[in-house]
């Protein structure tokens, strides 16, 4: 039996335990990294659960730190409402527990901490987040504005947040931070549950 503590602390322990998810080998990867280290990018085909495995990590995150904040963007209002929002909202409503009803893309466990779900062409909108626990996910990454990519740069450099990109096409180097600060996982499509040879 997984102790709370392990709940919170790992995020497979609590996609499996909290959200009742299977997790495959390159999930685990994936959340584990966003766990571990300041910068996530997971390079993958469509329908290799890049969009699935950021809300389990959004919905981790928020868990984990009380004082978490989680960002969210891709290119478009559709891409983030209806692609790792959807899924926010399919994780919730399947949860061993219960989470605050969320907002069509915001999601408030208490007072400063929560998460949002944003697209703009305006870089201004990425500004005021700031904490010890704030995660970016771009989802869709390669399309996202470079006006907010250097944005997110800045905010990579000056404080603690974390940034996890997840994206399909290769203009992603162009966006890539240095590649000493990242921890990139190049997916090919062996092993992927939803990928059929």
């Amino acid at each position: 039996m997984t102790s709370q503590a392990e709940l919170l602390t790992d995020p497979v322990a609590f996609v499996r335990g909290v959200l009742g998810h299977k997790v495959w080998k390159k999930q685990s990867e994936i959340l584990r990294s966003v766990a571990a280290n300041k910068q996530t990018a997971v390079k993958a085909c469509h329908g290799s659960s890049k969009t699935f495995t950021a809300s389990e990590a959004l919905l981790w995150w928020l868990s984990r730190y009380s004082d978490g904040i989680v960002v969210t963007t891709a290119p478009t209002w559709f891409q983030v409402e209806n692609l790792l929002w959807q899924e926010v909202h399919k994780a919730i409503a399947t949860s061993r527990v219960a989470f605050p009803k969320p907002l069509s893309t915001e999601l408030t466990i208490a007072p400063g901490n929560y998460a949002i779900g944003l697209s703009t062409n305006e870089t201004v909108r990425f500004q005021g987040f700031h904490g010890d626990h704030v995660l970016f996910i771009l989802d869709e990454a390669p399309g996202v504005r470079p006006g907010i990519w250097e944005h997110l740069t800045l905010q990579y450099y000056s404080n603690d947040s974390t940034v996890s990109k997840l994206d399909i096409a290769i203009r992603y180097v162009q966006y890539q931070f240095s590649q000493q600060h990242s921890n990139c996982r190049k997916e090919a499509t062996d092993g992927l549950p939803n990928v059929s040879q």
